[in-house]
């Protein structure tokens, strides 16, 4: 037998462990070769155009060029609400990280006076956001502090200053709660607004006639394509691309701006310096419905909100006087004698009184159990249906409450409260603000479920009907409503529908919608003579010998007369809520007024005066002729 040497060097025979540790090396090279061509294929051909995407955004940068908000202009063209230009101090999130965020906002705070942790928190927030887009640093930056940032332009790397609009209102408080506020969008609000086009940082209304029409007002950003550096620097070709932003429209009201000061003077007079708490009122074409003052008092400044006025901001709202609501369209008040053009009406409508009936006004009159108290226990003997307008009798129109309740007890039907609704009490006027209050005429559904306290009587009884016949127990109105139930006596039997919005224009002035007179009154059947009977009522009132607002209106000469009716709603506890509610001329109607003031009194002695100083604006007369109130108690 032959024996094989082994060579130095040379390989030994291969084993099967050995060839199968060789398979698994091979195997695992050739997946990892797998895997990272799949990869190398992936960032090529999937990811490559998103990557081409993300090196474009580096390169090119997109600024948002805010759009003007639209004027708003009285329906003579005097500016109520515009903009003018100014400067906000900026920063993009995602180009100023942590921690140079923190050194950079820092140098900026100390050179604005400010503290830094409010621009910190903007910054975080919209780096949760939108960390792309501007956040605004300071707002409105006066010229000084924007020409030292520019002069320290490099100590602040990610932080540029931006042009804005910021909204003025040139009389300040005039017509503020018509105007309404503008401000940013509320946190818990930008996504629906960002579902509506917004960028989710713009200034949009957030109330009144601002938040309305916002549509129209808001305009319509433009935009720039820019190259820039990795410092966000202009280089090569600078502007790619622009778009210029488009203006808001202009809104043009149904006020006039004088009358509107008129009142607001009238409101500020009755409550300043008195026991009155608030004060609101309406004046308004009864024809058409055009709303030509509105207001409400305590008021507002609507710049504080358009310049975050922080400090002031917090007193409106922790002030218990209220200013930022609107009285005129949200206050609800019993409506007191001022309803009873209302009762009057139905009652003759529905055959409860006949026209030519002559009743006693006694000092008192016993109904279920209960004696009902006339105005001041004034006897006024027996009167006609006008003149128990024209003295404002309590007793003939508790009378009229206990008839509507016998026929509600006999047949079901709720007379009252069907002719209030045709009168618009009880529901919104559909005026074109928000928020607006639907007021309460109370029936046998809402008695039955409204929270009063525990064992509270909750069936329909005889005292009902006869409060709500004078406008007193849970009836509750306000001022707008009275204003459009008047107007129903004034133009002979419409229900009109009150707007401020007169038409929308371009900057340029061409007509883009119109909207006064576009929605159609409600007709209220009312026969010829209960508009007659009521008519003369109301001309009494400011006129007859026995009107209780004679000594108001009776020194003013106008030609064709007044026509209103005075209230005095009872506020147990307190002192009462004056109301006058009126038109004029009475033989061709221009102008109908309806003012409260709360805790104001009898409504002869402060809601009356105000009401005729306020028409003397419109109709041409000396406000200094209208007289006072007799020393008599009136409601």
């Amino acid at each position: 037998m032959t024996l094989r040497r082994h060579r130095p060097g040379g390989r030994g025979p291969l084993t099967p462990a050995t060839a199968v540790r060789i398979a698994a090396l091979g195997t695992a090279a050739l997946v990892l070769m797998g895997v990272l061509m799949a990869r190398l294929w992936f960032l090529q051909i999937i990811g490559g155009q998103a990557y081409a995407q993300r090196a474009e955004a580096n390169r090119i940068r997109t600024v948002d060029l805010p759009a003007q908000r639209g004027t708003i202009t009285d329906r003579n063209g005097k500016v109520l609400a515009r903009v003018r230009e100014g400067w906000n101090i900026v920063a993009r999130p995602l180009e100023l990280p942590n921690p140079k965020r923190q050194l950079v906002v820092r140098r900026l705070a100390e050179m604005l006076g400010t503290p830094p942790r409010p621009m910190l928190k903007a910054l975080a927030q919209g780096q949760q956001n939108s960390p792309y887009e501007a956040v605004v640093l300071e707002d409105d930056v006066p010229l000084d502090i924007r020409t030292a940032f520019v002069e320290r332009q490099r100590d602040f790397p990610g932080v540029a200053v931006e042009r804005s609009y910021v909204r003025t209102y040139p009389d300040g408080e005039l017509a503020a709660h018509v105007l309404g506020t503008v401000g940013p969008i509320y946190r818990e609000h930008v996504t629906s607004y960002r579902d509506q086009g917004y960028l989710g940082n713009e200034t949009v209304g957030h109330t009144g006639i601002e938040a309305q029409y916002e549509s129209y007002l808001r305009g319509t950003r433009g935009e720039l394509r820019v190259e820039v550096n990795v410092a966000g620097q202009p280089v090569g070709r600078g502007i790619l691309s622009s778009r210029s932003p488009t203006p808001g429209n202009t809104l043009v009201l149904s006020l006039d701006a004088k009358l509107q000061a008129a009142l607001q003077a009238q409101l500020y007079q009755r409550v300043e310096g008195s026991a009155a708490t608030g004060a609101a009122g309406v004046a308004m074409n009864p024809q058409t419905g055009e709303v030509l003052a509105m207001a409400s008092y305590p008021t507002f400044n609507p710049e504080d909100y358009a310049r975050s006025r922080v400090k002031r901001l917090t007193a409106y709202q922790n002030s218990k006087r209220q200013p930022l609501t609107n009285r005129a369209d949200e206050g609800l008040y019993p409506p007191a004698s001022t309803m009873k053009i209302v009762t009057l009406a139905s009652a003759l409508q529905t055959g409860i009184v006949k026209p030519g009936a002559v009743l006693l006004s006694d000092s008192s009159v016993e109904l279920w159990g209960r004696n009902w108290i006339n105005f001041g226990k004034e006897y006024q003997g027996y009167l006609s249906l006008p003149q128990a307008l024209e003295q404002s009798s309590d007793t003939i129109f508790y009378g009229f409450g206990d008839k509507f309740f016998r026929r509600y007890r006999s047949n079901g039907v709720e007379l009252q409260q069907r002719w209030a609704h045709d009168f618009g009490l009880g529901q919104k006027t559909g005026i074109d603000l928000p928020d607006e209050a639907d007021g309460r005429i109370p029936d046998k559904q809402w008695k039955r479920t409204y929270p009063f306290p525990d064992g509270y009587q909750r069936q329909w009884l005889p005292g009902d009907n006869i409060n709500m016949a004078v406008g007193q127990g849970d009836v509750l109105v306000t001022p707008l409503q009275m204003a459009v139930a008047y107007s129903v006596i004034a133009n002979g039997g419409h229900r009109v529908v009150p707007t401020l919005g007169k038409r929308i224009e371009t900057p340029a002035g061409s007509l883009v919608r119109q909207l006064s007179g576009t929605k159609a009154s409600t007709p209220v059947t009312l026969s010829p003579s209960t508009l007659s009977i009521i008519r003369e009522g109301l001309r009494g009132v400011t006129s007859g010998p026995g009107g209780t607002a004679t000594g108001v209106f009776g020194p003013v000469p106008l030609k064709g007369g007044f026509a209103g009716k005075t209230g005095t709603g009872e506020n147990y506890g307190r002192e009462d809520h004056s109301w006058f509610v009126g038109y004029a001329p009475a033989d061709n109607p221009k102008i109908v007024v309806a003012i409260v003031v709360a805790n104001g009194g009898t409504g002869a002695s402060a809601a009356a005066p105000a009401v005729c100083a306020t028409m003397g604006e419109y109709l041409g007369y000396d406000p200094g002729l209208c007289g006072v109130a007799p020393p008599k108690k009136t409601n």
